[in-house]
């Protein structure tokens, strides 16, 4: 299984009618996979530099999943159920199907890609 931000991308794009999920870099797959396979790998006591650098790896292909699919940083108008049951299951199952080191990998890319996304509209 891909864990890559581009598959997510990808699958994104299939699952939407009208949108181009963008072309892909060339040779970001093989970063990308390299990335996924060591974001896989993380132990769970994985230390703050391997952390910050393997977000920082995810957070450009994450910030153009925002830019491409801008409801995904503000869904509520996409949900069937009330924001905060789908916050505390989407909470249970991070927590069932990630390690600790992990969900701050997840959470530092998405803070890291919102600033770079950021950056990107404001210039």
């Amino acid at each position: 299984m891909k864990s890559s931000a581009r598959g997510l991308v990808d699958e994104l794009g299939r699952r939407t009618p009208g949108v181009d999920a963008g072309a892909p870099d060339p040779g970001s797959a093989d970063r990308s996979d390299e990335a996924g396979e060591e974001f896989d790998a993380l132990p769970p006591d994985a230390d703050e530099d391997v952390r910050g650098r393997l977000a920082e790896r995810f957070a450009p292909e994450l910030a153009l999943v925002f830019r491409q699919y801008p409801w995904l940083t503000n869904p509520s108008g996409r949900m069937s159920v009330p924001l905060d049951a789908a916050q505390a299951a989407l909470a249970e199952a991070m927590s069932a199907l990630y390690k600790s080191a992990q969900r701050d990998v997840m959470a530092r890319a998405v803070e890291y890609a919102r600033a770079e996304d950021g950056a990107n509209t404001q210039a």
